[in-house]
């Protein structure tokens, strides 16, 4: 992909849940993006934030508004944005565009009915989109540990931000253009409005940045001493690597000592929408007709 010059305000990497309690398991790494990696501000579950909360639906809307509430920036959501072309030609024969797939989402009613209806369309075998074979990301959309986040990720999070102008989600949403060149940038730079789009929401997957990276992709998550030097070694090495800027102790801390890795996840995903903002031509993944309709994992 040719490499895209921009510069967002911020950069946000969420570690994502769907679980009853999400506002206790989303987790927001706020970070300033520079030439040498990314600084980072704060990491923090939701539910520690201004207006976090923890059940579900309002925790959701929280994230919404937080998302709405950040001009000029960038969000790298860690969950699927979409559903394989195979399964869609099944539950929905004749949808091919992003509006409608999130018609189909809402339809279903809950995240139940998707993985029930997704399973029957393949018994015995789990379909992928393309891009979750090209960035290894660990599952499929309807996976038992993953279907959760997508639906309620699709529903609650992607469909209200889509139905605002000031917010593009990628690769679906076509760009603003500001000269006859620049169909595929972002353009941060811009003033802010209302009337078009100057917050940029991407899929990224932590597993899938850590593969590109050339990471370790497992055994950092756990309480025990182990897995807590594993997150302190990745941490270094991030910051050796010049993707992320020295972190202050405290910030540090938080990563280490959260057993479940949701902390480090959030840096990732942080990552990941810093690298989703310079690395790619967005017009042409949107161009891309399974990209388009299946979405596309920034990494």
């Amino acid at each position: 992909m040719s490499p895209v010059p921009v510069s967002p305000r911020r950069v946000f990497g969420v570690e994502f849940s769907g679980a009853r309690d999400a506002g206790r398991h989303i987790w927001i790494c706020r970070a300033h993006p520079g030439n040498n990696g990314i600084r980072v501000e704060s990491i923090d579950p939701l539910s520690e934030l201004p207006g976090g909360v923890i059940e579900r639906e309002v925790a959701l809307q929280a994230l919404v508004q937080k998302v709405t509430e950040s001009s000029r920036s960038a969000w790298g959501l860690d969950f699927s944005f979409g559903l394989p072309k195979a399964v869609l030609d099944v539950l929905a024969p004749g949808v091919s565009d992003y509006t409608d797939q999130l018609r189909v989402m809402v339809s279903l009613g809950k995240a139940g009915t998707l993985l029930e209806q997704c399973t029957e369309v393949s018994p015995s075998v789990e379909l992928r989109r393309r891009t979750d074979d090209e960035t290894s990301t660990p599952f499929s959309p309807y996976n038992q540990r993953t279907y959760k986040q997508t639906f309620h990720g699709l529903t609650e999070v992607l469909r209200p931000l889509r139905s605002l102008p000031e917010v593009a989600v990628l690769p679906f949403d076509a760009l603003p253009q500001t000269d006859r060149q620049s169909g595929d940038r972002l353009p941060f730079n811009r003033v802010a409005s209302a009337d078009m789009p100057h917050i940029y929401v991407m899929e990224v997957c932590p597993a899938s940045v850590l593969a590109k990276l050339g990471y370790p992709t497992h055994g950092y998550r756990g309480g025990n001493e182990p897995e807590a030097k594993a997150r302190q070694k990745m941490l270094r090495r991030l910051i050796r690597d010049g993707l992320v800027r020295p972190m202050t102790r405290a910030q540090k801390g938080r990563v280490i000592e959260n057993k479940q890795g949701a902390a480090l996840d959030a840096v990732f995903a942080a990552v990941g929408a810093w690298r989703g903002t310079r690395d790619y031509d967005h017009a042409a993944l949107r161009a891309d007709p399974m990209y388009g309709l299946e979405g596309f994992v920034y990494t």
